[in-house]
């Protein structure tokens, strides 16, 4: 009998179920999907960031130095041994070396790996001054092998240098070598010029064999090596010295060195091979924790994979050089480990969202369900009445809701296959358990309508009632008490991830805010009804005070529809929030990062004696760096930064402790430059200028201020002469973050002494550990600025424009997926809260009917009816808009540490939290017009209604 009746209730409720299909539907889909497509979408985003982590250069990069062995074991005076390896071993020894470092690396990365460039460099030796040249200048050249030089089609002249007979050790001829147009023009190298270059024990024949085009830094391998261009000069006693690279062939790579018994290093960069496809692959299955794993193990793995493939017993040789243990530089575990750390905080975010959506679902899942229970009651009791117990009633319920559910959950999954193909892992358990409570709505709320009230009844009304209040009492406490515990279990803890990716206890704290909201209006919101009721009563019409107190005696009524609009309301603010404060963090990052429009960053300076590089100086006055960058196009301001790492001593025993960074900025520069700078304002205010006579004025942060304050103390770990410097105050918050010290920062949270940089001069180059030159202009020539650049401030020098570093930010996938989260779980979330509202309007439109009609009985006109209606639930829309917004704006305070959104950003510090008040008010006008707009609707729909479809002869009105 229960299957029977419940077909024929099945079809007495078709609407009902269409629209509980609907939303199983989407809780399925949403538990389903959600937490892969959050994978895909990091999947993604991995893939962008190790693409754009070599733009400038393979990940990986292994070196060896190669030296010939103290016994001449290999070969005889000639250089030509009685070994089977002689010269023309060495190119074929770099590819099975290459190829050997590459398989030695741990699966999954193994199949990741692509072979790289493979580079040799000789130290560099002097060229002989032409008859007649002049005496103040000098030329080196240094000889280069790289597998990636410039091809046949990039010669002008000439041929690559190659494997000639003229290369036979045995015939002492010249070492082919090949030079730029730019190199064979300064040092007048032409095909065929014959020279010797020689330098403390190193001596080498060459002959110029062709001339290719410079590629002026657009290439990889000029990057590397600037001086391949052209030659970079350095200005050394007077004497201003060019240094060039020319090219050469591993074949006569061999025959220097066995002619000079020197030593060369070999390096070889290797290529990480991480589409985005197969990112995508290795987040959602998993795989990135054991792609961490294989990065950080692939060295020493690489390490044995040299020695295998060159072992010579008893020597580990390449070719007939021994060979040193292998150097690996990994950039990769760096790139793998900040990915999965912000892959935590996306995640959770997003899950902040996710459960956002589904608690807004399935408060609008309870709506219909208490509208499906009102609209059976009738028959329920009538089935009561017939002899059928409550669990009879409530299974019939269950089978009747069976029909939807199936619907919508294979929907859902449908869905999620269309969204997902191929998905291997999907989160059932999350669905089946959305499901499951969409399914058991009905029939729990059938069963408390219809269950057995006879013990309530012989207790009394007044004790039943006072029970009701005690046990509603009590689930509003346990509520509170959950909530609280949670958030500050939350805020202990920070982001966390469970197993299946999602922090359960973080995607909580929405929905057990949102019953905290909904419990304080639900007893707030009526105060001020009656309060208003009161007057009302004294006015001359009826409706004012009708719709008062009505609304006052059905707030508890409303607590599901205003749960489902706090939520969604919610949601979006905080989204808007989270979009607000990530975009003013990344342009605050942005400027950190690039000082100005663009910075010239020189980090790791070689030593005074290296050849090769013109290092900027400490005094900028006639700083040969600065004159040539702004001559490039675009360029009109140049601001010289300097930063140096010392120790700071005490003013009473003088020891020294408390490591500073002493910061240099050309003050004047920097005000003409960048008028708004809060750094410059502050040295001109305090009247710090480039004076380096006695103690170095400074102005020191905060804390240093505070206890060394007018003292004149000493800097130790310095490594020229001793240098003190005199606290003359305080440095502003906001000049401790002005974008000009940024480049030159490392950890933005160490104490700072800003000084002038011109009064620097008591530092010795070798002090300044990090040099910047700010560029201000617009429309600025990147390659033109690069390739400048390296030939200025040398082969380390680093290149970032403020536009780029925007622009890298803006596009971060992981970042865009979390944005893309909230974006998508608002708009759903929004349909869902018109869906309750109406469904809210469809459980109460009968006696509003009735109300209405009775008023119209009575002579009340058809206008002042519908504005009954609109007052009626005014309230509910008001108490949504102020609680959804209310709760947005407290979300980020509840949350405390785990909503980092400097993960995302970077920067001196986390972001300032930044409320969309724009965006904010959109939403909450929006949501109550919505919400307005379905009540007027509903009113209008109300006017056309017949007296006697709602009333009935003799019935009376509650």
């Amino acid at each position: 009998m229960n299957v029977r009746w419940a077909l024929r209730e099945i079809r007495a409720g078709a609407a009902l179920q269409v629209c509980l299909a609907l939303l199983v539907a989407i809780l399925a889909t949403t538990a389903l999907a959600g937490p892969p497509l959050l994978d895909r979408w990091a999947g993604s985003a991995l893939g962008q960031r190790v693409t754009r982590a070599q733009e400038d250069g393979p990940l990986l990069v292994h070196s060896t130095t190669a030296s010939p062995p103290m016994q001449d074991a290999f070969f005889d005076d000639t250089g030509q041994g009685d070994d089977p390896m002689s010269a023309g071993v060495l190119a074929d020894q770099l590819n099975r070396v290459s190829r050997a470092i590459r398989d030695k690396a741990p699966e999954p990365l193994r199949g990741r790996l692509r072979p790289g460039p493979v580079s040799i460099e000789l130290p560099s030796a002097a060229l002989p001054v032409p008859v007649g040249a002049d005496s103040a200048r000098a030329s080196r050249l240094s000889l280069l092998y790289a597998s990636d030089a410039p091809g046949a089609p990039s010669y002008t002249q000439g041929r690559p240098p190659g494997k000639a007979p003229a290369l036979d050790p045995k015939e002492k001829l010249p070492v082919e070598i090949a030079v730029s147009e730019a190199t064979g023009r300064a040092l007048g190298l032409t095909v065929g010029t014959r020279t010797k270059l020689s330098d403390r024990g190193f001596d080498a024949d060459v002959v110029v064999v062709g001339i290719f085009r410079s590629a002026e830094g657009r290439s990889p391998v000029s990057r590397r090596q600037p001086s391949l261009d052209g030659p970079l000069q350095e200005e050394i006693g007077g004497v201003t010295i060019q240094h060039a690279t020319a090219l050469l062939d591993p074949t006569g790579m061999e025959v220097l060195q066995r002619r000079n018994r020197i030593d060369f290093t070999v390096i070889w960069r290797i290529k990480v091979d991480l589409p985005e496809r197969a990112a995508v692959d290795t987040v959602v299955h998993g795989g990135l924790p054991a792609l961490r794993r294989a990065a950080g193990r692939y060295q020493q793995n690489a390490e044995l994979g040299l020695c295998e493939t060159v072992r010579s017993d008893p020597f580990c040789a390449m070719g007939q050089n021994l060979v040193t243990p292998l150097q690996t530089v990994n950039q990769l575990t760096p790139v793998f480990d900040r990915f999965a750390t912000q892959q935590v905080q996306a995640r959770s975010l997003s899950s902040f969202a996710i459960a956002g959506l589904l608690a807004v679902a399935l408060g609008t899942v309870a709506v219909a369900a208490r509208l499906a229970v009102r609209r059976r009651r009738t028959a329920d009791l009538l089935q009561r009445a017939r002899g059928a117990t409550a669990l009879d009633v409530t299974r019939a319920r269950l089978l009747e809701m069976a029909p939807a559910v199936l619907v919508g959950a294979a929907a859902g999954y449908g869905i999620t296959r269309l969204l997902l193909p191929g998905s291997a892992a999907l989160p059932y358990g999350y669905a089946l358990a959305v499901t499951a409570l969409a399914w058991a709505a009905v029939p729990l709320l059938t069963w408390i309508s219809v269950r057995e009230q006879a013990p309530r009844r012989r207790r009394g009304r007044s004790d039943g009632a006072g029970l009701a209040q005690n046990r509603r009492l009590l689930a509003e406490a346990a509520v509170v008490l959950v909530a609280v515990a949670s958030v500050a279990a939350l805020r202990s803890r920070g982001a966390g991830e469970s197993a299946g990716g999602v922090d359960p206890q973080l995607a909580a704290v929405p929905v057990l805010l949102g019953l905290v909201a909904v419990m304080v209006l639900a007893r707030l919101y009526p105060l001020p009804l009656r309060s208003l009721a009161a007057r009302a009563r004294r006015s001359r019409g009826p409706v004012g005070f009708l719709a008062l107190a009505r609304t006052g005696r059905a707030a508890a009524g409303h607590g599901l529809a205003l749960l489902v609009l706090i939520l969604t309301l919610a949601t979006a603010v905080f989204g808007g929030l989270v979009a607000d404060t990530v975009s003013q963090g990344r342009e605050q990052a942005a400027a950190w990062n690039a000082g100005g429009d663009a910075v010239v960053v020189d980090n790791t300076p070689p030593p005074a004696e290296s050849p090769g590089t013109a290092t900027v100086g400490v005094d900028t006055g006639d700083d040969p760096a600065a004159r040539t960058l702004s001559r490039i196009k675009g360029v009109e301001r140049v601001v010289s930064v300097r930063q140096a790492t010392a120790s700071l001593a005490g003013a009473t025993d003088g020891r020294f402790r408390d490591p500073v960074d002493l910061v240099g900025v050309d003050s004047a520069a920097l005000q003409r430059a960048a008028p708004g700078s809060a750094a410059a304002r502050a040295l001109r205010d305090a009247e710090i200028g480039g004076s380096a006579a006695g103690p170095l004025p400074v102005l020191a942060s905060a804390d240093v201020a505070k206890a060394y304050a007018g003292k004149t103390l000493a800097l130790g770990e310095l490594r020229g002469a001793t240098v003190s410097v005199r606290i003359v105050g305080a440095l502003p918050a906001a000049a401790g973050r002005d974008p000009a010290l940024g480049p030159v920062r490392a950890d933005a949270h160490a104490p700072l002494l800003l000084a002038d940089v011109r009064s620097l001069g008591a530092l010795q180059p070798t002090d300044i550990t990090h040099r910047a030159l700010l560029l201000y202009g617009h429309d600025l020539d990147a390659a033109a600025l690069r390739a400048a650049a390296q030939r200025t401030v040398g082969p380390t020098a680093q290149v970032v424009l403020h536009a780029d570093e925007l622009n890298r930010l803006r596009k971060d996938g992981l970042l865009t997926s979390v944005l893309d989260a909230y974006a998508v779980c608002g708009a759903l979330g929004i349909l869902l809260a018109l869906l309750a509202v109406i469904l809210e309007l469809l459980l109460t439109a009968d006696e509003r009917a009735r109300t209405a009609a009775y008023l119209r009985m009575l002579g009340l006109g058809g206008r002042p009816v519908a504005l009954l209606h609109f007052l009626e639930l005014l309230p509910l829309a008001v108490a949504a808009a102020v609680g959804g917004t209310a709760l947005g704006l407290l979300l980020p305070a509840a949350l405390g540490p785990a909503l980092n959104l400097g993960e995302f950003t970077g920067g001196p510090t986390a972001p300032v939290l930044h409320t969309d008040y724009g965006l904010t008010t959109l939403l909450t006008l929006g949501l109550g017009a919505l919400v307005l707009a379905a009540v007027a609707i509903d009113a209008v729909r109300g006017r056309r209604r017949n007296l006697g479809s709602v009333l009935r002869l003799g019935e009376t009105l509650a």
